[in-house]
């Protein structure tokens, strides 16, 4: 079979990373894999060569959705132009990357994120059948729903779902119909030749870190409150924020004007895996997270993960036996939390060992052929 598969951003984002990583082992497969991108990123490009893509199209689509949060007057002059752009060109480079997919013949579409409807649409113009790779909470977590909701309702009826995790499927069993469901976990690729450089709490400061996007569901201020916390109790600790987002800079003039030295904003960083050699202790604060790929990264990688005990985190981390869990919101459990893992070093030491074992175990799996089995079925059907 040919697949091709759509993409809703043209940057390795988790969604990106996470396609790359099962497509990792596509090239024992008897299948082809195309893939389309909205825009030209060489460093994706790469990677999808790089991972056995065997041709890359730039569709030229922008992916939009309604924003449920307010943004500044730059920010929302380039929505606006977004919105304008693809209201005038989607529908058009939809039918020109449909027909080059035709003259491919083209067996699936496969839409990698459910924040983008360009395959489901693309699918339906040239009558091949449509998964949909649902990845997120929409509203819940990244503040953003679809416009003209009763078209994606037309076009989830005909299209079969992928949930990649349970706490995913039953969020949208209720909102949508699908022609069929199947929930996979993500296989979230480890760096075998990954070594941490300090083991932990090796010096005097405590080293944090937050990875994810900066905007108010993902829990960032937990992250920043703690941290005034950890000073008022004398705790020497320093954060580092690894993101961009629409609150970008009010966090760094809170952090500026409360005078907190120790949190650090290190923007859009391509290198977080070398970050967390140096990291004791990764904080997950997400109000919604569908699965959490800085999660397992965390354990991966040998950062004792404190998340908020919300959606899929919920299920990575067995309180206690893997990492810790907060109440939402709770800064001073979150606090404490953390004064307890500087107090007990040696069981904070064997949380990190068996993290990484469990999360090893759970996501370090090939999934390929689970997703080409369903591929499978959806073609002779």
């Amino acid at each position: 079979m040919k697949i091709c598969l759509f993409c809703h951003a043209h940057t390795l984002s988790g969604a990106n990373m996470s396609m790359t990583d099962w497509l990792s082992d596509s090239k024992e497969s008897d299948n082809e894999y195309y893939v389309v991108i909205p825009k030209y990123n060489e460093e994706f490009v790469n990677r999808l060569y790089k991972v056995g893509v065997k041709k890359v199209f730039i569709g030229h689509y922008r992916t939009v959705n309604k924003k449920l949060f307010k943004l500044d007057i730059k920010n929302r002059l380039k929505y606006y132009l977004e919105v304008i752009y693809a209201l005038v060109f989607n529908n058009i480079f939809y039918y020109h990357i449909g027909m080059k997919l035709k003259s491919e013949k083209i067996d699936i579409i496969h839409s990698n994120s459910f924040a983008t409807k360009s395959g489901a649409v693309v699918s339906k113009l040239i009558d091949v059948p449509h998964v949909w790779h649902i990845r997120e909470f929409m509203e819940e977590d990244h503040q953003i729903t679809h416009f003209f909701k009763n078209k994606i309702k037309k076009l989830t009826i005909n299209s079969h779902a992928i949930f990649i995790s349970d706490v995913v499927r039953d969020n949208y069993k209720n909102k949508y119909n699908f022609a069929t469901e199947k929930v996979i976990y993500n296989r979230i690729e480890y760096k075998n030749d990954y070594k941490k450089t300090n083991s932990f709490l090796y010096g005097e400061l405590v080293n944090i870190i937050f990875v994810g996007s900066l905007q108010a569901n993902k829990g960032v201020m937990d992250a920043i409150h703690c941290i005034e916390s950890l000073n008022n109790n004398n705790i020497k600790c320093h954060l580092k924020i690894c993101g961009v987002g629409v609150l970008y800079n009010e966090l760094r003039k809170y952090c500026k004007d409360n005078q907190l030295n120790n949190i650090e904003f290190l923007g859009y960083r391509n290198d977080i895996i070398n970050i967390r050699k140096k990291m004791d202790i990764a904080l997950v604060c997400s109000r919604m997270e569908a699965l959490g790929r800085t999660s397992v990264e965390a354990q991966y990688y040998e950062n004792l993960l404190i998340g908020a005990d919300a959606g899929c985190t919920s299920y990575i981390i067995d309180n206690g036996i893997n990492g810790y869990l907060y109440e939402v919101g709770n800064i001073n459990q979150l606090s404490s939390l953390i004064e307890k893992c500087v107090n007990e070093k040696i069981k904070s030491q064997e949380i990190i060992n068996q993290a990484k074992n469990i999360a090893l175990e759970r996501f370090n799996n090939p999934i390929i052929n689970t997703i080409e089995e369903l591929y499978s079925k959806i073609h002779h059907n």
